[in-house]
């Protein structure tokens, strides 16, 4: 018996790691739940504020007396691209209050005001960078939206100087170097809505605007296919024609990637050789 008692004490010894049964880790605390969920908050409140880029306005189209229809699609073109025209178009209303049962504003209501404020804040600064800094006295601090409207009741000409600057806008408008073609066209649906409230008479038709439309696009990528559409035995809607030039936008960006890929991988190869 005596020489297997050490025979024993090895297995226990080799066992002993292992015998201890795992236990359940202990649920959170509160306290741990509420840092946590705070320390989240201070993250995605950071990283927006960091997504935020002030606007490079100092060689940029600055508001005067006498051009605010061009400034003011300048503008609009830039805040859309930007994300922030939903903001100052009223689309993205801010958001109404909820209140618990006991009469408090509820934590997810708090957080969805503050991140509209913050938003709205961004678009209300850069339409007041795009103004000349000797009418800062004549901002206050106030929504994107009701900015923008101000300006547009005081800076907006009127009769027939606006009638006329409007039509030159519209039938001299091109697209810009990042502008898609929706994005033509938004700016030329806008124009063609000014011209229609001081001559509802005579309004800017969708057959004319298509032909505006085609015209304003760059020749390169657009230029075969608004030949094509420009040929139809059937002429085509403007939301039909615009359709055509997007799957056309695809196209490119899909040959670009091919291409990039085969110049890649043609590189890779020759520095393997």
């Amino acid at each position: 018996m005596s020489q297997g008692q050490p025979a024993t004490e090895r297995s226990t010894n080799k066992a002993s790691p292992i015998s201890p049964s795992p236990t359940k880790p202990s649920p959170p605390s509160p306290a741990n739940n509420y840092q946590a969920a705070e320390a989240t908050k201070a993250v995605t409140r950071a990283g927006k504020s960091m997504a935020y880029l002030e606007p490079k306005a100092s060689n940029a189209l600055k508001l005067n007396e006498s051009n605010y229809m061009t400034w003011s699609n300048s503008v609009m073109s830039y805040l859309v691209a930007r994300g922030y025209w939903k903001y100052v178009s009223g689309r993205n209303k801010k958001p109404t209050k909820k209140f618990d049962a006991n009469g408090n504003q509820t934590e997810e209501s708090i957080e969805e005001e503050e991140d509209w404020l913050e938003m709205d804040q961004k678009a209300w600064y850069d339409i007041k960078t795009f103004c000349e800094p000797a009418d800062s006295a004549f901002y206050k601090l106030e929504s994107a939206k009701e900015l923008w409207d101000r300006l547009k009741e005081t800076k907006m000409p009127t009769g027939t100087t606006f009638y006329l600057s409007q039509i030159r806008l519209l039938t001299n408008y091109r697209q810009g170097p990042k502008e898609t073609a929706e994005q033509v066209l938004n700016a030329l649906r806008k124009i063609q809505a000014d011209i229609q409230v001081m001559t509802p008479d005579t309004p800017i038709y969708d057959n004319l605007l298509r032909e505006i439309f085609l015209g304003a696009l760059q020749e390169e990528p657009y230029g075969p296919m608004v030949f094509r559409i420009q040929n139809e035995s059937v002429e085509s809607s403007i939301l039909n024609t615009l359709q055509l030039l997007k799957e056309k936008e695809m196209e490119e960006v899909t040959n670009k990637k091919i291409k990039n890929a085969t110049a890649n991988a043609m590189n890779a190869a020759q520095a393997q050789a």
